[in-house]
């Protein structure tokens, strides 16, 4: 458990680990550098727990390196992730552990949750029904009853064209398939670290899947606008790094499909450059993405960047007038 000044939830998200119904487990708290009581709320519990330790180390700006010094100090023989401020259901050790014993060729099993509010209440559908998991994998499923899917050695195709399906608070790893070396977070990236894990996990095992929900994810409002450099970079570059390790392994329809997919990341990174005044790298990127996808559109964007933006502003409102 990675935690930066969380000290609204820690206490819930303890809380909800303590209750398990399955009590055989290490619970690693890796304070990362907080400036509020969260150390302190998680020292306490620690005091009357010995399951539970408390690790504290600088503030290192990134989820990643927290979680790795977790996975360093870790001697159970699954691991688990949840972040500070939010929680799981009482069953979610047991169940997952029960089918992680069950099928020892899974080097990780993973399960839906739901999407909460501050306050704990629910928003909606749950994070795979929004995604319409079940439908939009059923090529790479095989139903083995008691809602367990396995996701068969393929499914590593389904993420990379798709979507990971894998959460940071769903998975569960045997540590022993995945071995230290695998069993990391990649540093350099801000953020994708998860998704990169998952689809490594996926290429060295088989997943299994439990069509359940068994913890809540909390949404907070955030301001994601002032962020979308940076996630339109972080992606592609996700992307295009797990496309030089997977298209080996794919057929050329596949291959081509996932080249259209980097080439639509390409293309919104585009955009967002364009609108941060980077005209000369949107126009490079738009030019990337006209020679994958042969769309004029694209060479539209790369036209638009040889006028100033103001300029652009300008003109529209004079033809409005």
């Amino acid at each position: 458990m990675p935690a930066y000044n969380a000290a609204a939830f820690i206490a819930e998200s303890i809380e909800s680990v303590l209750h398990q119904t399955y009590t055989h487990f290490q619970l690693i708290v890796v304070d990362d550098g907080s400036q509020d009581a969260t150390a302190a709320i998680a020292e306490g519990y620690a005091a009357t727990d010995p399951r539970i330790q408390v690790i504290r180390c600088s503030n290192s700006g990134k989820p990643s390196i927290a979680r790795n010094i977790g996975i360093g100090h870790a001697s159970g023989d699954y691991l688990s992730f949840l972040d500070s401020d939010d929680y799981w259901l009482p069953e979610r050790l047991a169940r997952t552990v029960a089918g992680m014993r069950a099928h020892p060729e899974w080097i990780a099993v993973f399960h839906d949750l739901d999407l909460v509010d501050s306050a704990g209440a629910k928003l909606g559908p749950t994070y795979l029904e929004n995604s319409r998991f079940l439908d939009a994998a059923s090529d790479y499923l095989r139903a083995l009853g008691e809602d367990w899917y396995d996701c068969g050695e393929r499914f590593f195709v389904f993420m990379s064209l798709l979507y990971a399906a894998v959460h940071t608070q769903s998975i569960i790893v045997d540590r022993h398939q995945a071995g230290r070396d695998l069993l990391r977070f990649d540093e350099d990236y801000i953020i994708c670290e998860d998704t990169d894990l998952w689809l490594r996990l996926a290429l060295a095992g088989r997943l299994g899947y439990l069509d359940s929900v068994l913890s809540c994810y909390r949404q907070h409002p955030t301001s994601i606008t002032k962020k979308a450099l940076l996630f339109a970079e972080q992606a592609l570059l996700f992307h295009e790094n797990n496309y030089a390790r997977v298209h080996a392994r794919m057929s050329e329809h596949e291959r081509r499909a996932y080249r259209h997919k980097i080439a639509d990341y390409r293309s919104v990174l585009a955009y967002h450059c364009y609108r941060g005044g980077q005209a000369r790298r949107a126009r490079t990127l738009s030019l990337q993405v006209f020679m994958v996808r042969r769309c004029y559109g694209d060479l539209l964007l790369s036209a638009k960047t040889l006028i100033p933006l103001d300029a652009q502003q300008r003109i529209r409102t004079l033809l409005r007038k």
